[in-house]
């Protein structure tokens, strides 16, 4: 029974939250009457008080294709917690309180500005605001001008807001790819299929690109095995392993065309029985373009690391010729990858 009771009292708690928030009333509401005030009796001490607080709302803008997402901050007032003596409901009484409003409205929006750059982990700068806002009240109410308390006209812009770029940028790709092997293994395997996935650092137009992808190879057909006998498997696996220095040769709205080059390691791995493999391939050289196509960038503020991501769809030509060893000839395969690469680069205040 009494575990009953209690989840019934924690259920009925529960309930009654979402109707608490939303007896809050933001700044933008405004504050035309007293209504939702407690009518207080007159053993209270001063005519009126407002309950003040800031509320933190997360906000999304889509503007030219671009989406921003920031912490907004707004000054708030609970009527519920607040109250007001009946002979004291007047117009002079209601004004002060709607000056104490716009007074905290300044301070909550200094406070989203400084969370546009930064994280308040332990709630230490919410609470070196509001502290802000108590001693200005006291001293208006001394008779300090509201002059530089003045809030700036029109709704916050978040695309306004001036921003610096970091030069370095970093990011992921995946994708899809085919290798088409030519000279003596065209005429033995058809082009591989198999997936890839890769690491860039960018530095201004240079970029330093790290690629990995694995595929399969179909034969053409039967190959002399190593036994002395044909080897009737129908697939042999691929490998390989780039890193690529790249410069951008030209960018033009959501374009942009690079070329690259360096050392690689590719190989084909034939399985002539259940116990044993031949490989073959070994250190070369990969070159190619690439070719990417922006289709969504996102402003993110309000984090831990502030930041435009970017989602491109990328698309890469390049070729790898091998050195292999063992037969001492070179192996050329060109290969194409579809997929996507995501960026993100840091922000900071100008």
């Amino acid at each position: 029974m009494k575990k009953s009771f209690s989840l019934f009292l924690c259920l009925l708690l529960l309930s009654a939250l979402p109707g608490r928030t939303q007896d809050l009333r933001k700044w933008s509401e405004g504050l035309p009457d007293w209504s939702g005030f407690q009518i207080a009796g007159p053993a209270r001490d001063s005519s009126s008080y407002a309950s003040f607080t800031m509320i933190k709302n997360k906000v999304k803008v889509v503007r030219d294709g671009v989406v921003y997402q920031y912490l907004d901050i707004t000054a708030a007032i609970d009527p519920s917690r607040s109250w007001v003596k009946a002979d004291q409901m007047t117009d002079e009484e209601l004004a002060l309180i709607r000056q104490d409003f716009d007074l905290l409205e300044y301070f909550a929006r200094l406070y989203r500005d400084d969370l546009l750059f930064e994280k308040d982990r332990d709630g230490t700068q919410q609470k070196n605001y509001i502290e802000r806002f108590h001693n200005a009240q006291g001293r208006v109410r001394e008779g300090e001008s509201l002059s530089r308390y003045a809030l700036q006209a029109g709704e916050f812009d978040i695309t306004q807001v001036p921003v610096t770029f970091s030069e370095r940028s970093s990011g992921v790709s995946f994708g899809l790819f085919t290798g088409l092997p030519l000279g003596s293994l065209g005429r033995l395997l058809y082009p591989s299929f198999g997936v890839s996935a890769g690491y860039e650092f960018r530095k201004g137009p240079s970029s330093l690109l790290i690629d990995a992808s694995v595929g399969l190879n179909a034969f053409k057909r039967h190959y002399y095995g190593l036994e002395g006998s044909w080897i009737n498997h129908s697939m042999a696996s691929s490998v390989c392993l780039s890193v690529q220095y790249g410069r951008e040769l030209a960018a033009a709205g959501p374009w942009r065309l690079s070329a690259g080059a360096g050392p690689c390691y590719s190989a084909r791995i034939f399985n002539y029985n259940r116990n044993a493999a031949y490989t073959i391939g070994g250190i070369g050289l990969s070159e190619g373009l690439c070719a990417d196509l922006l289709f969504r960038r996102a402003m993110i503020f309000s984090s831990r690391r502030p930041e435009r991501s970017d989602a491109y769809l990328r698309l890469r030509l390049y070729s790898d010729q091998i050195w292999n060893g063992p037969l001492k000839n070179i192996i050329p395969t060109v290969n194409l990858s579809v997929g996507l690469h995501f960026d993100s680069r840091s922000i900071s205040r100008k």
